[in-house]
Formats: structure tokens, sequence, C-alpha cells
């Protein structure tokens, strides 16, 4: 009877033991859930609510209707090297081609499947560290709800927020000794983005020389995947038979986010968590590791808008500690636990709230006349004139070469490009128009809802009147087109006039 009354014990506390993980795991997932969720509001509506995504659709596209790599883009600067990183739009491109539906579609999906990994990674990353359940789901909690991080995968799906969310999930992979698994993932982050892979590759290097230093163990594959991650890019630049010094431009630093990080920055991309970050960080004991890793990030940060996703498992990390010390602290206090609960509650719904509600289509409905009238006249050899910004779409939507768009490494004549639409919008003369659009042989000029309400194009192209060999083909209250004729050619009517 003894023996039979101990063997029942032991099973009712293993059924206990079971019932309380298998609990503490449905939270996980509810946390994941939570993630997916938010960033499944793109799918309300067609399209994406960003550019970029536009430029990458069209590429994975191309790849499932060919089947093959691509080497030439000809609709980018009206013909130019295919030299962006080709990860991205070949897995695209394949499951495209394998599920039968647009590119775009699968780009939404593939955003909020790295959402959710990324959210569980960080889970996994911060119980690695802390070795407290309850922090690692504080911090998957907000990482998978930092605006940045959303904005970076709903329905913005681009190679730098995919790559975001590998970097926690490589960084488990090395620190769990997963090595062969970490290392061929590491080489293929570089033909995902390379710029997330230098950032990753400072994170492993700051473990490698703290190893070093501090005489403590680092995984042995570490040192080649860091070697084997540089092979890897100067190969991929050698392939596409381009100068490494066209990498970058002054234009590249004009239209991306390297600016210092603003504090109202900071306050709008951690609405949630920032203060409880500081709380973390006057509060929490870490490694040594993790310690450097979150000062590396935040510098990065700091230099950059853009580099600031980067450090969000970290800062998630802190912030989660923030909360649970702040938790175990007011647990017994039971008149504040409750005030501060309602007023965490009423500030995660504000800011859940904001981040859906600003999740909108990047292409207003307005807006696809004129992309429907661009697309069926005129020759396919037909380039367009616009704004850098809506040069992707342009692409995307009307299947005609454009004089610039959104990718400028490895552009050629960005700097005249770029000032040719300038020109041609601020301009109020009929010659300087024209030689604006000549200047690169467009047949089509532009102007978006956005060139329409700017200053410069008031007191510009929207003032010229009576041009000979320009004429104004499509008008609506969301956009303009105008088409470049020969002098000899009639006045065309104008359509979509409101």
């Amino acid at each position: 009877m003894l023996v039979l009354r101990e063997t029942r014990s032991f099973f009712s506390l293993r059924q206990r033991a079971d019932s309380l993980l298998s609990q503490k795991w449905l939270l996980v997932c509810l946390i994941v859930l939570l993630a997916v969720l938010v960033r499944s509001v793109p799918f309300t509506f067609p399209g994406m609510f960003d550019p970029d995504s536009h430029f990458h659709a069209r590429l994975s596209d191309e790849i499932a209707r060919t089947h093959e790599l691509l080497s030439w883009d000809a609709l980018s600067l009206q013909g130019r090297v295919y030299s962006y990183p080709p990860l991205l739009h070949i897995l695209t491109g394949f499951l495209s081609s394998v599920l039968g539906v647009e590119s775009m579609l699968v780009l939404k999906y593939v955003g909020v499947f790295v959402g959710g990994l990324f959210v569980l990674s960080t889970f996994l990353l911060a119980r690695l560290f802390t070795r407290s359940f309850s922090i690692a789901a504080w911090a998957g909690f907000f990482a998978g709800l930092s605006n940045v991080a959303v904005f970076r995968t709903a329905a913005h799906t681009r190679p730098d927020g995919v790559a975001l969310m590998l970097i926690p999930f490589l960084i488990y992979l090395w620190l769990t000794r997963r090595e062969k698994l970490a290392f061929v993932l590491s080489l293929c982050l570089v033909l995902l983005h390379p710029l997330s892979a230098v950032v990753y590759a400072i994170l492993l290097s700051s473990w490698f020389l703290l190893g070093l230093l501090r005489r403590f163990s680092f995984p042995l594959l570490l040192p080649f995947a860091l070697v084997g991650m540089v092979i890897v890019f100067f190969a991929w630049v050698y392939t596409i038979g381009l100068p490494l010094s066209e990498y970058s431009s002054k234009l590249v630093f004009e239209a991306s986010e390297i600016a210092p990080l603003a504090v109202i920055s900071f306050v709008l991309f951690f609405p949630l968590s920032w203060a409880f970050a500081l709380v973390g960080v006057s509060k929490g004991k870490f490694p040594e590791l993790l310690s450097v890793w979150l000062l590396v990030s935040v510098a990065l940060g700091v230099i950059a808008t853009r580099f600031s996703m980067y450090f969000i498992p970290f800062f998630s990390i802190l912030a989660a500690v923030g909360v649970s010390w702040i938790f175990t602290k007011l647990i017994h206090d039971k008149r504040t636990l409750p005030v501060f609960a309602v007023l965490f509650l009423v500030l995660g719904s504000v800011s859940l709230y904001s981040m859906m509600d600003g999740m909108r289509p990047y292409v207003k409905s307005s807006e696809f006349p004129a992309l429907d009238f661009l697309r069926e006249h005129g020759k396919r050899s037909d380039a367009i004139l616009s704004a850098w910004d809506q040069g992707h779409v342009l692409a995307y939507y009307s299947r005609k070469p454009v004089v610039i768009d959104g990718y400028f490494e490895f552009g050629h004549e960005l700097e005249q490009r770029n000032e040719s639409w300038k020109n041609a919008l601020s301009s109020s003369t009929c010659s300087s128009v024209l030689n604006s659009i000549d200047q690169f042989n467009a047949r089509y000029l532009y102007l978006s809802r956005d060139e329409l309400t700017a200053s410069y194009s008031k007191t510009g192209i929207l003032e010229l009147a009576n041009c000979t060999g320009l004429a104004l083909v499509f008008a609506s209250d969301s956009a303009r087109v105008y088409e470049r004729l020969e002098t000899t050619s009639p006045s065309l009517e104008i359509s979509g006039k409101n």
C-alpha cells in the first residue's frame, strides 16, 4: 500500500508539473498569436503599405514566371544588372510558383511567419540568459509589439526586416551549440541583406573577442562563420560584375534613415516598453555577453535610426526584466497592483490600436486609375519619370521602365536621375521641364498625391500652361500623368479628369 501511495503521489506531482508546463507554453503560443494577428491586418487590403515591397514582389514574380535566376532588371533605372541580394526573391518566387499565387501575397505571409519566429526566438533567448520563464514571456511580448518590428514585417516585408527576425534565432542557435545550422544560416544571411549581416557579424565578433579576453568558451565554428560571411559577400559582388565602390552613394544616405535616433523616435518605436527598459537597466543583472550585445546594438541604433531595429531583442529583454521587477514589488499591494495593471492595459491597447490603424495601403484606391492608364497606354519600352519612391510602384503596376526608383546600390547616374525629376516638378518654364524629361528619354512624367500637394510642384509644373511638346493626358485629385510629345503631334484628350 505504501508503494502504491508513493507511486500515485509521484504521478500526481508529475501531472501537475506537466499541466503547469503546458499552461506556460500555452501563454507563449498566445503571445506569438497576438504578434501574428497584429501583422495580419494588411490581409484586409490589396497591396502593401510601403513602396519597396513592390520592388521585391515584382522581381519575385519574374523569378516565378521564368523559373530562372535573374541577371538583368529591364525596368529599374531603365535597365540595370540585377544586383540585389537574391535570397528573398528566390524563396518568394519559388513559393509563388508552387502555391500558384502572386508574390505580393506570399510576402505578406512571410512577414507574418518571421514575425512569429521573432517572438519565439526572443523568448528562447531571454529564457537562456535570465533562466526565468516570466521574464522570457514578457520579452517575447514586447518584441512582438514593438512598432518598428511590426512595420518592418507586416505588408512591409523587406530583406532587412526578415534579417531582423532571423538574427536572434541565429544567436540562439549559436548559444545552444547548434553550430552547423547556425553556420549555414549565417552565410545565407549575407545573400538576404548584407547590411544586416554586417550588424550580425559585429555581434559575433564581440562574442569572439570577449571570449578571448575573458577566457570563456565560444562555438568553434564561429570564427569560420565570420570568415565565410566575408567570402560569400565578395563572391556575390564578383558574380554580378560590378565594382564594390558603387555599392553605396550619396543618395543612399539621403534617402535612408541614416540619422541620429531622436528621443521622440525612441518613444514611438517602443511605446509600451521604453520606461520598463529603464527600470531593467537599473535592476537587472545580466551576463557579460548580453551586456556587450546590448551596448553594441544600442550604439548602432543611436548612430542611425535604421539600425534601431537590431537592438529590439536585447531591448525587449531589458523591458521584461523591468516589468517583472515591478510586478514582483506590487504583487502583494492589493491597491496599487490593479491600478498599474489597468494603466498597462490602457497604454497597451492604445499602442496596439495606433499600430494597427497605421497599417494602410501605400497605393490608395484613387491612384489605381492613373496606374491603369500607364499600363494600358503607350509602348512597354516607354520610360516614366517620377519621384524615386514612386518608381517601385510604377514599375510593378505599369510594367514600364522607370528613370529612378528606390534601389540605389550599384545604381548608375543616380544624382542626375534624381535631379531630373526634381527639376521637372519645380520648373514652371516649358523648356526646363522638357529638358528634364528628355535628359533620360522619358515618355511620361508622373505626379502622385504627394507631389500634387507639394509646394515645389504648386509653384512649378502645376503653374505650367500651353507647353508645346507636353500634354496632360491623365488628371485626377490623386495623380497626374504628362506625356512628352513630338512637337508636330496633336494634343491628346485628358483622361480621368474629375
